[in-house]
């Protein structure tokens, strides 16, 4: 690779070999320039930069010492560096910025505009919580195409959102509640996503200063999938290709996994394609499925039937109720592991969704019954389903002043049951709770276990633990009383007290009481910066949050997260499991199999794809006299979904379908005439 060559851009399909090719352009452009010079390496996420550092060390034992960040790692590193020029450039008052995570964004947007949101803005959502998170997504789409925020106005004006109400009013209306958001979240010094993406581009990329730090910095840039990326990077790569710096590329044409989710392919390939030497990377000779069933396939779907025969290698299991099918294609995938055909990290199920009667079924199918490990790929649960959340939850109720109103009855024999590492019984903490617990608003309490007349029902154990957790639950009360009152020191004290052995915890509980711990640092160091609440309204305000459900954590095994760089987990290289996973996670993960199971085959899901809220206003127009980009059509998903899934199953395919879905709907998708051609 020779210094100030154009710039490359690789395109090929789903698993080509485009990141090995990238590898070697690294590897070739660090046999060039060595350290201390460094390239500047953007991946979507934390499974693309693992596959891409393989690749290195494969070439290089050394591998790459440097950072490899995604792109929203990357604009947020920058805009905290550049904080103080980007308050200059607004004329604000320069504070250190908290990055706002989104539980906390859509609590205090919605205590913003209480008394803006209207009856008929609500009504066109559906609810008010829909509501403030589709604005709230309108300022993440603007910002990661460069919109300005006053601007977002315009924009809806010409997406099928305002044909569709013909008010505008009602995007005047929006415009003004974003404005205001923007406003106090900049007095405040808070950045969510939208406002970060918003500040990068209208006033870090323009900035001479920020040019001179990048070229100063740099000295390559490499992206891999720059299809997932928003269009704001062609910004970025202008700089480097402008300044005749290395830069290469690669594009996945069946990728696209995050378009409707501020990624704009179509733009950035408009852009920067016409810019580079152009390099396409024919599919493998061993993608035997891709090779031979792509184009039998995609014909059926289009509805040609004429000279297709069975496909090879795919098989169906086709049944008339939901409850059927589940049961069938996990006998099927058992006795498969039973006779050694298949190990089960071998096993994919695609989904479009994953509701809460097909996860039981697999839980308990696979994992209970037959002892099988199961991975719920990036699955988020709410914290408030784990039992052990619940139960400190009810200690925080107990201890601290004013919460009576917040003490939950029911989940008080749980609390016992929990922290006594089930010593006592459920039906003796019924007794327990029935007997002496003491309701009051401002200080609600458990009394001794005497209070129970029939106490002598109770075993010698139950008594014990009973009394041991009154007695710590006083410890901390007292604590609390000194004025040791902090929240995070009082949900740390619950837990060196009640589980202070935390190996014996499940991988999945200790996950649990990690992200609650990361959110309630997060939600006092907000309240603690608006500081306009006492210590027990911010402990009302934080157990209302939890108990809402929109704080979630992976209920199983999470791996190598990274919450500063916007990082996803890697699972499609674990073993010992079967993984379970929606469509979207699944292609985003970059996973590969031997077998996949896609279920709901005959769903209308799986064509509909995961875009937010008018999406396509905010795509970048790359036709003359275009004012959006068309929203994608079905057809067109559905055929890159498939082409993408087949290019990521090595031997086998199996179409999972019923005939009547999970609410009793008769079941007649995209992929339905796939079913008559299966063995």
């Amino acid at each position: 690779m020779n210094k100030g060559n154009k710039p490359l851009w690789i395109t090929g399909e789903s698993c080509c070999g485009k990141t090995r090719y990238l590898a070697q352009s690294i590897y070739q452009w660090m046999q060039i320039y060595p350290l201390p010079h460094k390239p500047l390496i953007l991946v979507i996420n934390h499974q693309a930069r693992e596959n891409l550092l393989r690749e290195i060390l494969k070439l290089n034992a050394q591998g790459y010492l440097g950072k490899i960040r995604t792109p929203l790692g990357l604009i947020m590193e920058d805009v905290n560096l550049f904080y103080p020029l980007i308050c200059e450039k607004l004329d604000i008052k320069v504070k250190i910025p908290i990055r706002l995570r989104p539980e906390t964004e859509q609590e205090l947007a919605t205590q913003l505009w209480q008394k803006d949101i209207t009856s008929e803005l609500i009504s066109i959502f559906g609810n008010e919580y829909t509501c403030v998170r589709r604005i709230l997504d309108l300022t993440q789409l603007a910002g990661a195409a460069g919109i300005p925020f006053e601007k977002i106005p315009d924009s809806l004006q010409n997406s099928d959102f305002f044909q569709t109400i013909g008010n505008k009013s009602i995007t005047n209306l929006l415009g003004e509640l974003i404005q205001k958001w923007r406003n106090w979240c900049l007095e405040k010094g808070f950045l969510n996503y939208g406002l970060i993406y918003e500040l990068y581009a209208l006033y870090l990329l323009p900035s001479g200063e920020y040019e001179q730090y990048l070229l100063n910095q740099y000295k390559g840039l490499f992206i891999d999938d720059i299809d997932d990326f928003p269009s704001i990077i062609t910004q970025l790569c202008q700089r480097f290709i402008d300044n005749n710096i290395t830069s290469v590329f690669t594009y996945n044409e069946t990728g696209k996994v995050r378009l409707g989710l501020n990624a704009d392919p179509e733009y950035i390939k408009e852009k920067i394609l016409p810019l580079c030497n152009h390099q396409v990377l024919e599919n493998k000779d061993n993608q035997y499925l891709k090779n031979n069933l792509e184009k039998p396939m995609l014909k059926l779907i289009n509805g040609d039937f004429e000279d297709i025969e069975t496909l090879a290698n795919i098989s169906s299991i086709i049944t008339e109720s939901r409850a059927e099918l589940l049961s069938q294609t996990c006998n099927c995938i058992l006795k498969s592991i039973q006779e050694n055909k298949i190990k089960p990290q071998d096993i994919a199920i695609i989904a479009p969704g994953l509701d809460e009667i097909a996860r039981y079924t697999f839980q308990d199918i696979f994992t209970n019954q037959n002892g099988v490990a199961i991975q719920f790929l990036k699955e988020k649960r709410p914290l408030v389903s784990s039992a052990i959340i619940r139960s400190i939850l009810s200690i925080l109720t107990l201890v601290y002043s004013h919460q009576g109103r917040l003490v939950r009855k029911d989940l008080l024999p749980e609390m016992l049951v929990i922290l006594s590492k089930e010593k006592i019984d459920l039906v003796r903490a019924n007794l327990l709770v029935d007997s002496c617990y003491v309701p009051d608003v401002n200080n609600p309490s458990l009394l001794d276990y005497t209070n129970f007349s029939r106490w002598d029902r109770l075993s010698y154990q139950s008594r014990e633990s009973y009394q041991e957790i009154l007695a710590l639950i006083e410890n901390i009360k007292a604590e609390i009383s000194e004025g040791n009152n902090h929240l995070i020191a009082i949900i740390d004290k619950i837990i060196q007290l009640f589980f202070p052995n935390l190996n014996e915890l499940q991988y999945n509980q200790i996950t649990n009481l990690k992200e609650f711990i990361e959110t309630a640092q997060h939600f006092w160091e907000i309240q603690y910066k608006l500081g306009n609440l006492t210590i027990n309204e911010i402990v009302s305000q934080f157990l209302t949050l939890i108990r809402k459900g929109t704080i979630t954590a992976n209920p199983l095994l999470e791996y190598n997260q990274n919450n500063s760089d916007d990082s996803e987990d890697n699972f499609s290289s674990l073993e010992g499991g079967l993984l379970i996973s929606t469509i979207y996670q699944y292609r985003s993960h970059r996973c590969r199999h031997r077998w996949q199971f896609w279920m709901d085959t005959g769903s209308r899901f799986w064509s509909q794809g995961l875009g937010l809220f008018a999406y396509e206003a905010f795509l970048q127009p790359i036709e003359k006299n275009a004012q959006t980009m068309p929203r994608e059509s079905e057809d067109i998903l559905i055929r890159r979904i498939v082409k993408d899934l087949l290019a990521r199953a090595e031997e086998k395919i199996f179409l999972c379908h019923s005939d009547l879905s999970v609410t009793g709907n008769e079941q007649i998708g995209k992929l339905s005439p796939l079913l008559a051609f299966t063995s």
